[in-house]
Parts: C-alpha cells; structure tokens; sequence
C-alpha cells in the first residue's frame, strides 16, 4: 500500500497501473502483456482506459480459471504456463506494432532471470517497453550479519527465487540489449508501520517455535522479513 497526501487509498490500490498508463500515453503500444498476470485485475483495469490488445500469462491454473471471464472480450487473451515459455506467448505472436511487457512483484519468484531477459529479448523489438517493479537488494553495505536470517526469512516466506541487487538486474538486461529508461525508488511511500505490522513483529518469534509450515505462516514471516529489509534499508522497493 502506497501513502501519500495528495493520494487517495484508490489511487495508491491503482499506483502501479496509473505509472504504467502513464508510459502508455508516451509511447502507445498495440499490445499491453503482464508477466504474471494473477486473476487479471491489472489488464482489465488497463482495458478499460486504453484500447490495445491485452494478453495475461499466470502459472496458476486457480488464478487463469479466475481470469478465463476476461476472454469475452476479443482484445483480452490469458495464458497458462510460464513466462519463461516461448509457447506462453503464441497467441500474441502476429500481432504487429510496439509491445509494452509489465512484471509487477512477479519477477522476484522468477527461477531463472538469465532466461527471464532471454525470452523477453526474443518477444521484442527496438522501440517496445518491459517494466519491472518489485523488491531489490540494496547496496551490499546496509546489510550486517543480523540481517542473513531475516533475508532468509524473506527468501522462504515469499517464495523468492533469488534476492539481487538492481546492478546485477541492469546487467542481465543490458546483455539482452535492453536500456534503462527509468528507476523510481518507491520505499519510502510504502505503508510498513500500520499497528497489524508491530503485532506480527512481535508474533513472528513467539510462532516460530511451532515449525508451522503452511502458506498462512509464510505469509506471516515473508511479510515481516520484508518490512525489517525495507526499514533497515537492506532492501528497496522500484519501479
């Protein structure tokens, strides 16, 4: 959740999709592709300001269920497989024009992120947009040996594939022949210190002697790791 004076709690639900319309009004693309697409909500709130193709991708077979609505409309598609597929994006593949891809808190549980610039380089032409926003290591120096457990608690709860710093994210995309156009640092606007986040600290260490092991408790430590990393500066939240 963003917090802002000027901005209201809708408006910080919809922070990412507005930033993306934004880069759309610049650099108007025939295609819009999320990378990660979950039930869909980000293209279908998309859809209905600007008109383009839109395509999903999401691993989940409950989540494409979910979003199989959305392919009423002719302009939407919704795949399900991985991004990191070439069939994943069979269905966009005559589609003529700039492409704008988005990954929003999708590439943090990519397995592969060599692969991830790979895929994306061969999807691409010069002139078409990829957007990541999510969690990134910062610099190697704001992190001490308190922090290990945390990261791993990061690492665990929220199913991470690798945590990297944004040097090593800029050097796998420069190898793919992509070129950094912008980086917005978002962490300071993040709302991490609501009441229900000092009683999960403080519930945190007194469950982690159950050795609980369901999606609930990883929630619980992921999220608490997350917010310890994003406070102690060893992580930082970008678009």
């Amino acid at each position: 959740v963003f917090s802002h004076k000027n901005m209201t709690r809708q408006d910080a639900f919809r922070y990412h999709e507005n930033n993306i319309l934004n880069i759309i009004n610049k650099a108007p693309p025939s295609i819009v592709v999320d990378l990660g697409c979950g039930t869909g909500g980000s293209i279908s709130y998309l859809a209905s300001k600007y008109k383009a193709r839109y395509h999903g991708i999401t691993i989940s077979p409950i989540q494409y269920k979910m979003a199989e609505y959305l392919t009423e409309d002719p302009d939407i598609s919704i795949s399900l497989g991985s991004y990191l597929d070439n069939s994943s994006y069979e269905k966009i593949k005559s589609i003529k024009g700039r492409k704008l891809f988005f990954a929003v808190e999708s590439y943090l549980h990519c397995p592969d992120r060599k692969k991830f610039f790979k895929i994306l380089k061969m999807q691409t032409k010069p002139g078409d947009i990829l957007i990541i926003s999510d969690d990134f290591k910062s610099n190697e120096e704001n992190i001490t040996k308190s922090d290990l457990g945390d990261i791993q608690d990061f690492i665990n709860g929220w199913h991470a594939a690798e945590l990297q710093g944004l040097d090593e994210v800029q050097d796998l995309a420069y190898s793919c022949d992509f070129k950094l156009l912008e980086n917005i640092e978002l962490t300071k606007w993040l709302e991490i210190d609501r009441p229900r986040d000092f009683l999960i600290c403080l519930l945190v260490p007194l469950l982690r002697i159950f050795r609980l092991k369901n999606s609930w408790w990883q929630n619980l430590l992921g999220g608490n790791a997350l917010r310890k990393g994003l406070k102690k500066g060893w992580l930082s939240y970008r678009f």
